[in-house]
């Protein structure tokens, strides 16, 4: 996705978008075993933000629509990561409440898991949903949640996620007027 041949593969998927359509619509039928279902969703989230760019937002929010319901299948890291996706394509939409509960099942499941990786995704999701509803006390004590998970998973290095995180963070404690921090 962030390679040099970003605009290749884009232009492939948009190729093949009847076929990955058709390989969606068997993998995720009502009559699929957990076999299928593990591999359309696994097909979905690959194709996530290339639907997500295109502005398909509605088409791909139909396809979490089939596969959520039947993600007991699904180890808890994949149903974390796919509630992840579902919150951020409703926040997208403007539908905060089904993105924050996305985002709260998520997190029941990522606490689940014991993976910091997980914890912090949701909590970040959560946080920055927060802040875009102008909720600035959540989204500081989510994000801040989420930094002080990050910064220990880390071990202090600084990396992609927790630089998002303290961006994020920055801008609702600048919105509390706490310009110093």
């Amino acid at each position: 996705w962030f390679g040099p041949q970003q605009a290749t593969w884009m232009a492939q998927l948009r190729a093949e978008s009847d076929n990955l359509r058709a390989a969606l619509a068997w993998l995720l039928d009502e009559a699929a075993g957990a076999a299928r279902v593990r591999t359309g969703t696994k097909l979905l989230r690959g194709i996530f933000r290339s639907m997500e760019v295109r502005g398909r937002i509605d088409e791909a929010r139909t396809w979490y629509a089939r596969a959520l319901p039947r993600r007991s299948c699904l180890s808890l890291a994949m149903q974390v990561r796919m509630l992840s996706n579902a919150g951020w394509l409703a926040q997208i939409q403007g539908e905060y409440g089904a993105a924050n509960t996305f985002y709260e099942d998520g997190l029941a499941l990522a606490r689940r898991t014991g993976d910091p990786e997980l914890i912090s995704l949701m909590l970040h999701s959560l946080g920055a949903a927060a802040g875009r509803q102008g909720n600035y006390h959540r989204a500081e004590a989510t994000l801040s949640e989420a930094v002080t998970i990050e910064r220990e998973a880390s071990k202090g290095a600084m990396t992609p996620q927790l630089a998002a995180l303290l961006n994020n963070l920055s801008i609702v404690v600048r919105y509390l007027g706490d310009y110093e921090r």
